[in-house]
């Protein structure tokens, strides 16, 4: 089985096989939620390899986004204050972190006109120098700018990534779709990249997967692909593309929502051409409530 990460109040890292191992979880937990969270992933020991604490687990930040690249995780963050609010309007971030180093590389304040770009980032992706952020209706573009250096950390600096543009793509004729709630990128069968992105509904209406081929530093603002998805996988939080042919491709998505268990299911299409026809789900893990976004490694 094909290895991928999740976000929760911690990385893990799923798979198939006989050994446990948390790092530096098991000592010193902050908060009875952790300790929950490691008992319940210990007795899934043919499940888990590996646990990570995760950059700002225990602050107001909120962990949305997860993506991968040339080998780092990259997290987007927003504020909230345990009144849902944000009073000194708190800048939403991307997190660079080096999962085999288990420490942060930097950390970007988003900015757009000046001030904190404060809003929602519930996916992100690295396109060459800048980050793309999906929220709303639209994808938000942030160029990664190395200077001035906002606050050195000693181990991490927290930079400047300061907004470029927004695009507002179509969803595609009879879209079920009305926002881009989370993202992922990587190649389709012909070794294009692809965006992939979805949205989180709160019923159980049917939703779409739709991918956007990059064009430069930009995307399409049409879907090359729409996948429907069946109504009984709403809810949704990531997606993951596992593998990709001219006539079969494989998604992972995650679902979750309130204090619910979550969930990772395996989508199945047949495809002719770029039209997709759905052919099966399965269920591939369980976890507690919380799971954000998920990335295949």
């Amino acid at each position: 089985m094909k290895k991928f990460v999740f976000t929760l109040l911690i990385l893990l890292i799923p798979r198939v096989g006989p050994a446990y191992t948390c790092d530096d979880c098991n000592s010193n937990p902050t908060s009875k939620e952790f300790r929950t969270i490691i008992r319940y992933y210990s007795e899934l020991n043919d499940k888990v390899s590996s646990l990570r604490r995760m950059p700002f687990d225990h602050s107001n930040y909120v962990v949305q986004g997860l993506t991968k690249h040339i080998g780092d995780l990259y997290l987007s963050y927003y504020y909230k204050n345990v009144g849902g609010n944000n009073p000194k309007k708190e800048s939403s971030v991307v997190v660079q972190y080096s999962y085999d180093d288990k420490k942060i590389k930097n950390v970007w304040k988003l900015f757009k006109d000046g001030v904190g770009y404060t809003d929602h980032v519930g996916g992100v992706v690295v396109l060459k120098d800048q980050f793309v952020v999906t929220a709303g209706k639209y994808f938000y573009f942030f160029k990664k700018d190395g200077a001035p250096v906002i606050e050195d950390q000693g181990g991490y600096k927290t930079l400047r990534a300061n907004y470029v543009k927004s695009i507002k793509p179509s969803m595609g004729a009879n879209s079920k779709n009305s926002n881009f709630s989370f993202a992922s990128l990587s190649a389709d069968h012909r070794g294009k990249s692809i965006l992939w992105t979805g949205a989180f509904k709160e019923n159980s209406d049917a939703s779409d997967l739709l991918g956007y081929e990059v064009s430069g530093n930009t995307f399409a603002t049409v879907p090359k692909y729409i996948f429907n998805v069946p109504s009984q996988v709403h809810k949704l939080q990531g997606v993951a593309l596992v593998s990709a042919t001219a006539g079969q491709y494989k998604f992972l998505v995650a679902r979750s929502y309130g204090d619910n268990p979550s969930y990772v299911y395996r989508l199945i299409y047949d495809m002719s051409g770029f039209n997709s026809t759905f052919k099966s789900r399965a269920t591939v893990f369980t976890g507690p409530a919380g799971m954000e976004n998920i990335h295949s490694t």
